[in-house]
């Protein structure tokens, strides 16, 4: 929201000439900023257009460009106190774009486990086709903790989305069709095309904001040609298949969002544990008491390639002494335990393992106990 605001702001600042709205836009670039790392597009979203208005209108373009920079000076004010701290530990200001990068050096290994290649062009066209499945089809997004289980755009809305996209691709040249399509790329491409794991919605919410414009576009252009302008009849047909349109979406998401997938169902720990793992950096092995844990899943072999996997299943008669297994299985072990296991909780107190933890149940997952035992 807050980008939509800067955009905003710039935008209506280029027309009405007014350095107060573009130092604004700054301002409300710099809070953004240090929301979350999806709002990093902003000022480069802004910096694009900015070039994109100079490069097609020279007199708006100059606008753009001195309002550009009242900009950026008061982004960088807003900015100070986050920057001072990158200034002070300058590993932080790449920390999280180095974790995510799809060629990073610290993901070389991962990403040749993932996605069996490590050769550019590749790697980029299936991150592609996984994009594509995601929005168009119902390839879903591989995190079960966070992510979009569903198709992204719904089949009531597709025809018209891809409608409206065709028709966009007419305005390049307006600075309308500029901005939406260096919003929507630069998305795609810096939260989807560019990073590993993809499809993972959260990277992909900047898109959430646009996207409606295909459609709203298409609707727009509908009711301006002029054997349905000047129809009374016609104008009203055509509002009304909108209308349907718009209700078969919305019934189609609240479906989805409520009974398909709603959030009390139950589903695995295995984005918790991997993170866990990840974050402990050393483990070994992984012993679950928790229930059956898929550790052939590609999320363990991509993230946790050398950890083995051992599900030891609460009312398996094998079962009789946890803490024997879990004496036999050391050293640098992860030991998860139900929460809802009355005989078992408490294990890692009697291992006992440090650090140690417990993930409380919530957004469809178990929650569990957790001890690493060295």
């Amino acid at each position: 929201s807050l980008t939509v605001v800067a955009v905003l702001l710039f935008a209506i600042a280029i027309d009405r000439r007014s350095p107060v709205l573009f130092g604004l836009s700054g301002v409300v670039t710099g809070i953004a900023f240090q929301t979350y790392y999806a709002a990093w597009l902003t000022p480069l979203i802004l910096a694009a257009w900015a070039v994109a208005r100079l490069l097609s209108d020279h007199t708006q373009g100059k606008i753009a460009i001195k309002g550009l920079a009242a900009a950026i000076v008061l982004f960088v004010v807003t900015l100070a106190p986050l920057l001072a701290h990158y200034i002070q530990h300058p590993d932080g200001t790449t920390s999280r774009s180095r974790q995510v990068f799809l060629f990073s050096e610290k993901n070389r290994r991962h990403v040749q486990a993932a996605y069996g290649t490590s050769d550019p062009t590749e790697l980029l066209r299936l991150n592609a086709v996984r994009i594509g499945r995601f929005l168009v089809d119902r390839a879903g997004d591989g995190s079960v903790q966070y992510g979009l289980q569903g198709r992204f755009f719904d089949p009531y809305l597709l025809p018209f989305i891809l409608a409206g996209v065709a028709y966009s691709l007419t305005l390049i040249r307006l600075s309308g069709g500029q901005l939406l399509w260096i919003w929507f790329l630069g998305t795609v491409a810096a939260g989807g095309l560019l990073t590993i794991d993809a499809v993972f919605s959260p990277r992909l919410i900047g898109i959430t904001v646009v996207i409606l414009l295909f459609p709203s576009l298409l609707a727009d252009r509908v009711f301006r040609f002029r054997w349905i302008s000047d129809r009374k009849w016609f104008k009203v047909a055509a509002t009304l298949i909108f209308s349907a349109v718009f209700v078969g979406s919305t019934w189609w998401n609240l479906q989805t969002a409520f009974v398909r997938y709603p959030p009390e169902s139950r589903i695995g720990n295995r984005d918790r544990i991997i993170r866990i793992a990840s974050d402990l950096g050393d483990v070994r092995t992984i012993a679950s008491f928790s229930g059956p844990e898929d550790f052939d899943h590609q999320a363990y072999r991509a993230l946790v390639p050398d950890i083995e996997g051992e599900n030891l299943l609460p009312r398996d008669e094998s079962i009789s002494d946890p803490n024997t297994i879990v004496e036999a299985l050391r050293p640098r072990v992860l030991v998860i335990v139900s929460l809802w296991d009355e005989e078992l909780f408490g294990l890692c107190d009697e291992v006992p393992g440090e650090p140690a933890g417990i993930f409380i149940a919530g957004q469809g997952a178990r929650g569990f106990e957790w001890c690493f035992v060295e």
